[in-house]
């Protein structure tokens, strides 16, 4: 609803979105040019999940490998930053995508319109190996907030 509502404003020209309650050195820049390029309606920053919990390989009673909390390569995200053409954001208002605010925004996006758009090979993805975290809970942002003041800050892009 608040991003249709923006609609006269943006007239036809692309946007990005972002949920804003995660940090990340993503080069978002190149989410544009990789919906382009991929002749997509949409692009998702894709990323890697961190793990809640560790990993432990067992034979019988015994661990044979003992992991700690990692991140999980081998599953990709919705990192929470897209690029929409004007056609996605029109399309925001169909029937069983988004029935207005109270539907929930985000429920009708992330249920209705991406899954309709990458079920007709329209949405594409920005891969990102980097850094990326989420800040969801107070833990997180704890975590984050203790990284920020030892000036570790992996979400500021050096190369940039």
């Amino acid at each position: 609803a608040r991003l249709r509502a923006l609609a006269p404003r943006l007239g036809r020209a692309p946007c990005l979105l972002a949920w804003a309650d995660g940090v990340t050195d993503a080069d978002l820049s190149a989410l544009e040019p990789a919906r382009v390029a991929a002749g997509a309606a949409a692009a998702v920053l894709a990323v890697h999940p961190p793990e809640r919990f560790g990993r432990q390989d067992m034979d019988g009673a015994r661990v044979t490998a003992f992991e700690e909390k990692g991140v999980d390569r081998g599953r990709w995200i919705n990192g929470g930053v897209f690029a929409l053409s004007a056609e996605a954001r029109d399309r925001l208002g169909e029937p069983g995508v988004v029935a207005g605010f109270e539907a929930g925004f985000v429920a009708g996006f992330e249920t209705g319109l991406l899954p309709a758009l990458a079920a007709e090979g329209r949405l594409a993805a920005l891969r990102h190996e980097g850094f990326w975290a989420c800040m969801d809970t107070a833990k997180e942002a704890e975590a984050l907030d203790a990284l920020a003041r030892t000036g570790a800050e992996p979400w500021l892009r050096r190369d940039a």
